[in-house]
């Protein structure tokens, strides 16, 4: 049996969103994102984006190859999954101040690494890259995406939110919860809409 594999696989999407009130003497509360209130009632809308993929290489591609020698081309060795190595977890973090003056703020993070991935030169080539595969996660056809059991079993829990394990925040409902976050229309959606953020950043980098 032919399968049109093009060298990416378990792919899967979670969103998140927090609103955010600081008050004068330094201490802060976190408010319903989906309650109706006005601007001057609180300070930041954020929204956490988390894709992970994992890369391999075949005959139609060598996504794995080219992150890891875009990670050595760039001396981000250290930002490489240290168990998995063949795993990308690729997060954005985008900030909305509700003052009329601050740029939303735009942070990325890669795999396990606690430190942002910055927006400079030496690091265009991983940036390239991630926006290559959030491309080809985009244009895939739904009947090409590919989820195996034994990593919803023993790897999604762990690495979709790296820090958090989803077994223990879902429960019961954990099954059910991960064919939504790894189904064609869910992730599409999701990576569209970190190309547009990554996107939007780097023409602002360049401009």
């Amino acid at each position: 049996m032919n399968v049109n594999f093009t060298g990416i696989k378990n792919v899967g999407y979670e969103f998140r969103k927090y609103r955010e009130a600081v008050y004068d003497d330094g201490s802060f509360e976190f408010l319903d994102p989906d309650e109706d209130m006005d601007k001057d009632e609180y300070d930041e809308d954020i929204q956490d984006h988390y894709l992970t993929v994992q890369l391999t290489d075949d005959f139609q591609g060598k996504d794995l190859t080219e992150f890891h020698n875009c990670a050595k081309r760039s001396g981000l060795k250290d930002y490489l999954h240290p168990e998995n190595p063949d795993l990308l977890s690729f997060s954005i973090t985008k900030t909305d101040f509700t003052d009329d003056y601050s740029k939303p703020e735009i942070l990325f993070y890669l795999n396990d690494y606690l430190e942002e991935l910055e927006v400079k030169d030496e690091n265009m080539p991983m940036f390239t890259f991630l926006a290559k595969v959030l491309q080809k996660v985009v244009n895939k056809k739904n009947s090409e995406f590919i989820v195996d059991k034994s990593y919803i079993d023993n790897k999604a829990a762990t690495s979709i939110i790296l820090g958090d394990d989803l077994r223990e925040g879902y429960g019961d409902q954990y099954n059910k919860i991960m064919k939504q976050v790894h189904s064609p229309e869910t992730v599409k959606s999701g990576a569209n809409e970190m190309l547009d953020v990554l996107t939007d950043r780097m023409i602002d980098y360049f401009s």
